[in-house]
């Protein structure tokens, strides 16, 4: 029998897109399943189709449990990935609230900071 549940369910572990696809579809307000689903989908390629549907499930995943810095940092990669730096901007910073040593929010925030020209305020 266990056998038999093992062999159907190889097929899901097949890619972590489908992974974490199936894992959101069986468990909806599961935040670790949208963010890994989001951050599966921002691994995979630039189309603005997935980068769209990456921002949907990282939204999720921060809704679902705001206080997850690495949500969050996910989030600002999506965000800027689309050019909305200052939305980014708020996302690495609320990441750096919750984990303040957070290496990836300070490293992406600087850079949409610079990109904004703000690279002076990164303190604030």
């Amino acid at each position: 029998l266990f056998a038999g549940l093992v062999v159907a369910r190889n097929g899901t572990w097949q890619d972590d897109l489908v992974l974490w696809t199936d894992t959101m579809t069986k468990a909806p307000r599961n935040a670790t399943a949208h963010l890994y689903l989001g951050h599966a989908l921002l691994v995979r390629g630039q189309t603005d189709r997935a980068l769209d549907r990456a921002l949907v499930e990282l939204e999720t995943a921060v809704a679902l449990k705001p206080g997850r810095a690495d949500s969050l940092v996910n989030l600002g990669v999506a965000l800027a990935l689309t050019d909305r730096h200052e939305a980014a901007i708020f996302a690495y910073r609320e990441a750096l609230r919750v984990r303040p040593h957070e290496a990836a929010a300070h490293a992406d925030l600087a850079i949409s900071l610079s990109t904004l020209g703000l690279h002076r305020r990164g303190r604030r």
